[in-house]
C-alpha cells in the first residue's frame, strides 16, 4: 500500500512540473476556444 501510494504521489509531482511551464507561457497569435460545459442550477424550478 505504501508503495502504491509513493508512486502515485511521484506522478503527481511529475505530472504538476510538466504542466507548469505549459501554463506559464505566453500565448502568441490567434487563439480561440470553446466554453464548453454543464451547469446544474439549484435554485431553478421547472
Amino acid at each position: 500500500m505504501a508503495k502504491r501510494r509513493f508512486s502515485f504521489i511521484i506522478l503527481w509531482v511529475i505530472v504538476l512540473l510538466l504542466a507548469t511551464p505549459a501554463a506559464a507561457t505566453e500565448r502568441q497569435g490567434w487563439y480561440a476556444g470553446a466554453d464548453i460545459g454543464i451547469a446544474l442550477p439549484e435554485t431553478l424550478k421547472t
